[in-house]
């Protein structure tokens, strides 16, 4: 796949971007203060490892990574205040013409829908100004609220990828596989979502032709 188009997408409710330098502060906070939250599922999130300076070199390489076309992760921000609540983004490692969306979010804005809605402009973003052709999602097997996303925007459940996630020395996890091609996107209400997508250098993106 070419180099990811998209840079920034705005919503009534988040901002997604590429990280920047300035998010190292906000990120640590976020992910210590929800460490009991997110390592269930998340096993990348070590107790009391995301230090202000560990997240700086972590956002040096999300940064990197997106300019290479290599990974595209991105910060979730709320469109009301700008704070910083989650991280999420498009993932290249699902092969030719996919991506695979990840997310996470504070806690404190859990149950809200947010993530959903995350995942639905990911989704339109991905079909309409990257033209892909399939968006996967895949979560660990028992995160139930992870798992109702995909279900929620009429993601078709696959199939379950055994001991996919190595979670630690000698242990893995289950991992359920979703995934929406691009004609069942067609067919959805995720079309009608309204947002807007800018690129590298600030302007506003067109829609690719279908």
């Amino acid at each position: 796949m070419a180099l990811l188009r998209t840079y920034r997408i705005e919503t009534e409710r988040v901002i997604l971007r590429c990280y920047e330098a300035a998010d190292a502060p906000a990120m640590s906070e976020v992910i210590l203060r929800n460490h009991d939250h997110l390592n269930p599922w998340m096993p990348w999130a070590v107790k009391d490892q995301h230090t202000v300076n560990f997240c700086a070199d972590l956002i040096r390489t999300f940064s990197g990574n997106y300019h290479l076309g290599i990974d595209y992760p991105m910060a979730m921000l709320d469109a009301r205040d700008g704070r910083y609540i989650g991280g999420t983004g498009l993932h290249a490692r699902v092969g030719l013409g996919a991506l695979e969306i990840g997310y996470w979010i504070d806690g404190q804005y859990a149950r809200q829908g947010l993530t959903t809605h995350v995942a639905a402009a990911l989704t339109k973003a991905a079909f309409e100004y990257e033209g892909v052709h399939r968006m996967n999602i895949h979560m660990q097997v028992g995160n139930i609220g992870s798992e109702r996303i995909p279900q929620r925007l009429g993601f078709v459940r696959e199939g379950l990828m055994r001991e996919f996630n190595h979670l630690s020395e000698g242990k893995y996890a289950d991992i359920h596989r979703f995934t929406m091609l691009r004609e069942e996107y067609d067919a959805s209400d995720l079309k009608s979502m309204k947002l807007k997508a800018f690129g590298f250098d600030g302007s506003e993106l067109t829609q690719l032709p279908a």
